[in-house]
């Protein structure tokens, strides 16, 4: 009987380090997947994303490309199949967008790459509050001028589908004739922010970058939601009341 029960604890150890040992290896397929996966985005994406920078006529690139008709921007065809494709990726390895996929993520990834080559000397933001609280209120001002801005281009849209200038109504702003000022600020702030990466590493992500500041408020609302667990609490009283 002895013998019998310790051949079932070898079968049960066998079992678990071949489960043990097939995770490890999907581990590693999926983290080699990602980490070099993101060259590939970045490669395939980033001209789209140079082009929206300088010639887009939104005040927020991608999110008007579906009805768009002032260029022929491959993103018009590709922006949804891209967006399918690239929410099946996130979904499939559990890729962060912002530091895994996006382009732009990536090349401010290069950038500092290479600066740390140069030097490995880099800057602390939170030992210079005012500075960083000068940062901080340019992120979120940033970030709800963008969503108005993107509201109203989506509002416009809905009231005229099929308008001519449905494009153009995109932002309100075209309209008193200040789009050429926007552009050349948008501008201005990409090249900001890259110059950011020679001192904080990923400083246009972190800092400058609509979707990377919305990105980042999903998520932490989300921990917050998590690690509030007043649902959970709620649950079992219903469950223990029944």
């Amino acid at each position: 009987m002895k013998n019998l029960a310790e051949s079932n604890e070898d079968v049960k150890i066998n079992k678990d380090s071949s489960h043990k040992g097939k995770k490890s290896t999907l581990k590693k397929i999926r983290d080699f997947t990602v980490n070099n996966g993101r060259y590939l985005f970045f490669l395939a994406g980033i001209s789209s994303v140079i082009f929206a920078i300088f010639r887009c006529i939104y005040v927020v690139p991608f999110i008007a490309c579906d009805y768009c008709n002032h260029y022929e921007c491959p993103l018009k065809y590709t922006r949804t199949p891209l967006l399918v494709g690239v929410l099946g990726y996130m979904a499939v390895f559990k890729a962060d967008f912002c530091t895994k996929i996006c382009p732009f993520g990536t090349l401010n990834h290069i950038l500092f790459k290479i600066r740390m080559k140069i030097s490995k000397k880099t800057y602390n933001l939170s030992k210079h509050k005012t500075l960083k609280n000068i940062i901080m209120v340019l992120k979120y001002s940033i970030f709800l001028f963008a969503i108005i801005a993107a509201s109203l281009s989506m509002r416009s849209y809905l009231l005229n589908p099929y308008g001519k200038n449905r494009a153009i109504a995109g932002t309100y702003i075209y309209d008193i004739a200040v789009t050429a000022i926007l552009q050349n600020a948008r501008i201005a702030l990409v090249i900001l922010g890259l110059l950011g990466v020679i001192f904080i590493a990923r400083f246009w992500c972190r800092y400058l970058c609509p979707y990377g500041t919305g990105i980042e408020t999903v998520k932490k609302g989300y921990k917050l939601c998590k690690s509030c667990k007043s649902c959970k609490v709620k649950n079992t009283n219903k469950k223990s009341n029944k």
